[in-house]
């Protein structure tokens, strides 16, 4: 639901999703769909251990395994045999050295994939063990193994403001506390897959990608070949959550079908992908906080270890992000974070929905609830007292000079808190069950941050055939952003949604628009659909200028159609004005470019990728019943409210929350992927993930703001609606126990043994 309503004619409409058709027909093709003549199938051997040195690799084996056409290894790398969007430390096939448990070593490329796998057995690699550091604070130690020959550290971000000692000295109250989150898997249905094929040293990727540019450039590095012999297409995508961020089996399967010349198609089983793909980060967080009497916020200290695993992926932005979002969306005038990023012999940790806000959010809305308690506040007063407003600056120096969407937010919340508190009063006097009520307030970026290139292109062609073709560099992952894009350009352009037709993520024929990530989307790419299509309906009316023999000035344009403003008669459709055009050598189309609009003050004084400056808010109040006897928590129902601007498509937002929430659940309660002996958890079977059994009632309702800069007043949604759930359960189950439970997840077990402790098991 929504608290206004839009007098638009496209946009803020709930338009079913541009592939929900296809996908839900099962005519939707994935890239382990594909299949080509001759195809043949890759293998990966990857390390049993945590960490050693490779002495030796005996291919001979496998070579010799009938059926098997191509053994690869790190010596056949052609270019730099190195990948990562950030920091390119991560080898493609590993040398001298293996990092981790599941890290690549060697590729084979057979006729049928279990003949590939079968020759993987016959490969023999010679180990020398070396210690390995699973705990990155054991890691920071001088005498810990080294993961890297410069250290463990990978990055170390701070954000100091005001003087710390002065803030906690004028506190009435000062409380610390420690928290710990865990490692999380994505568990997406469809795990990583990649097929190429190599035409005269032309080759192409279809894979589930989100940033197919940046897989183009990281190609045509390892496989030392110009930008355009590489082009990357993204079929549909069946799930990602930022574990498709960072690329794959891409690389290898270019390389394969390099050397074989003939197409080839690596799946990774559920089991090597959890092994390779990258995790949410592992962290422990240190809190200090300091409060009047009045539960005025006067300092907040915080010391955080992030474990990255082995290589960096996305680690240094996310640790960035932490230090940024550690302190919340409250005004505080003194702040001390300091942030570490740090290798371990652990998988390796990356990109996930959220990027490093849930980890921090679930701390700092925790011990805000325990100030609450200490100072006897109202949980949402003491948030109502402290947070951000018009005109405050953030912890990163950044002047809110628009409205904040979370005084709106809050005051929702005390309505839904209210109608809940009435309806499970009643429910538990007829069944006699424990319900607790937990709220959190969150924050969450749009865009990459500051000096971080962000823009986006976007091209609209004038169809011949009535219409336009709206081209999209931005993957679709199933969050619905095509859709929203359509409507945004349906609304300029005052078409109809069907008369749009969409290519998407095709290095060869879309422009580039960044990766789908860090909520930037509907805004960066939006805006740049907005100018594109700006410029079209400019260039469709000097086509029709030229035609009719008329200024530009005295013509209108109305839904595809120009005419004479003083004799109406004289119109001309699109299709007629794209024909002359075409008979004359010319196309009609419209190209919007995009680039983020930091305010001239913005200064890079933490460090690439800081500050933001446009911010979505939230707040969830969370509803669970708890078993004291035994420790269960079901999550009964979440109110999860919003603000993210303009609404494109409430429909596709309302799927992005609920999912986000979800998410969220698992989360709080019962996913981890741990060491279990001498290896880690790599069957689903005992990852455990919330089903539509555990799905609560979820209640969407965005409160509507507007963003000046965004397109329509839209800004980012994807990623928010997992920040702040978490800690709203875990304030339920103090509201619903007496016991707060400080680490993730939070399972029966955990909770069990807490009311035992605190003999609250009645």
């Amino acid at each position: 639901m929504t608290t206004t309503t839009s007098p638009y004619r496209a946009i803020a409409k709930p338009i079913a999703r541009w592939d929900a058709g296809p996908k839900v027909q099962g005519e939707a093709k994935y890239a382990g769909d594909l299949w080509f003549e001759g195809m043949l199938y890759g293998a990966v051997l990857r390390s049993p251990h945590d960490h050693a040195h490779l002495l030796s690799i005996d291919l001979s084996g496998a070579r010799a395994c009938p059926g098997v056409v191509a053994v690869l290894t790190a010596s056949d790398i052609l270019g730099r045999n190195a990948f990562g969007v950030m920091v390119p430390d991560q080898p493609i096939l590993a040398f001298e050295k293996v990092r981790f448990q599941g890290e690549a070593i060697a590729v084979i490329v057979a006729r049928t994939e279990e003949i590939a796998r079968q020759a993987l057995k016959r490969i023999k690699v010679s180990y020398q063990m070396q210690p390995a550091v699973f705990d990155p604070e054991i890691a920071l130690r001088e005498d810990a193994p080294l993961v890297h020959s410069d250290g463990n550290l990978l990055s170390h971000r701070q954000i100091h403001v005001g003087d710390i000692n002065a803030g906690f000295a004028t506190a009435d109250l000062v409380l610390e506390a420690t928290f710990r989150t865990q490692t999380v898997d994505h568990a997406y249905l469809e795990p990583e897959v990649a097929v190429a094929i190599c035409n005269n040293d032309q080759i192409t990727v279809w894979a589930p990608s989100q940033n197919p540019f940046k897989d183009q450039e990281q190609i045509a590095q390892a496989l030392n070949l110009p930008l355009e012999q590489i082009r990357v297409i993204n079929p549909a995508i069946g799930g990602s959550f930022g574990g498709k961020d960072d690329i794959a089996l891409q690389i290898m399967a270019a390389l394969a079908a390099y050397q074989t010349r003939r197409p080839v198609r690596f799946v990774n089983t559920r089991e090597e992908s959890v092994l390779s793909h990258p995790k949410r980060h592992a962290a422990t967080l240190y809190y200090k906080v300091g409060a009047t009497t009045q539960g005025r916020l006067t300092a907040l200290q915080a010391t955080i270890f992030a474990n990255t695993g082995a290589y960096a992926s996305f680690g240094p932005g996310i640790v960035a992000l932490m230090a940024e979002m550690a302190s919340g969306p409250y005004h505080i005038p003194h702040i001390a974070v300091d942030t570490y990023c740090v290798y371990t012999n652990c998988l390796i940790a990356g990109a996930m929905r959220g990027f490093g806000v849930p980890q921090v959010n679930f701390a700092c809305e925790s011990i805000i609830d325990m100030l609450a308690e200490r100072l006897s506040i109202d949980p949402l007063e003491i948030r109502q007292r402290n947070i951000w407003r018009k005109g405050d600056t953030t912890s990163t120096g950044i002047r809110l000079k628009h409205e904040v969407g979370l005084a709106a937010c809050l005051e929702m919340a005390e309505r839904e808190r209210r109608r809940l508190a009435a309806r499970y009063k009643e429910k538990s006097r007829v069944d006699g069950k424990r319900y607790g009520f937990g709220l959190a307030c969150s924050v969450m970026t749009t865009g990459f941050g500051f000096g971080i290139p962000d823009e986006a292109t976007a091209r609209i062609d004038w169809s011949a055939k009535g219409g336009v073709q709206l081209c999209l560099g931005g993957s679709e992952m199933g969050q619905g952003s095509v859709t929203a894009m359509i409507q945004i350009a349906a609304e300029e352009l005052g078409l109809d949604y069907d008369e749009i037709n969409v290519i998407v993520a095709d290095t060869a024929q879309t422009p580039k628009a960044g990766t789908a990530s860090a909520s930037r989307l509907t805004y960066v790419q939006g805006s740049a659909v907005l100018l594109a299509a700006r410029e079209a309906k400019a260039n469709l009316l000097a086509e029709a200028s030229r035609i009719l023999r008329v200024q530009q000035e005295g013509l209108t344009y109305t839904a595809g159609v120009v005419w004479k403003t003083t004799a109406p008669e004289q119109r001309l459709s699109s299709e007629e004005i794209v024909h002359a055009a075409q008979r004359e050598g010319r196309s009609v189309s419209g190209i919007g470019h995009f680039t983020f609009p930091y305010p001239a003050e913005t200064k890079d004084t933490f460090g690439i990728g800081l500050p933001h400056v446009v911010y979505s808010y939230g707040t969830q109040v969370a509803v669970v019943e708890v078993a004291p006897r035994t420790g269960k928590v079901i999550v009964r129902e979440i109110s999860a409210i919003h603000e993210a601007g303009r609404i494109i498509n409430p429909a596709t937002a309302a799927g992005q929350i609920e999912g986000g929430v979800l998410m969220g659940v698992g989360y709080a309660l019962y996913e981890e992927v741990r060491r279990k002996g001498e290896g880690w958890v790599i069957n689903l079977s005992e990852y455990i993930i919330p089903t539509s059994i555990d799905a609560p009632e979820v209640q969407a309702i965005f409160v509507e703001g507007e963003e000046p800069t965004g397109p329509f007043g839209a800004k980012g949604l994807g990623e928010i609606g997992t920040v702040a759930t978490a800690a709203a359960i875990a304030n339920a189950i103090k509201d619903a126990t007496g016991v707060r439970l400080q680490s993730l997840p939070m399972t029966a077990e955990a909770l069990f043994i807490a009311l035992q402790e605190e003999n609250l098991c009645q």
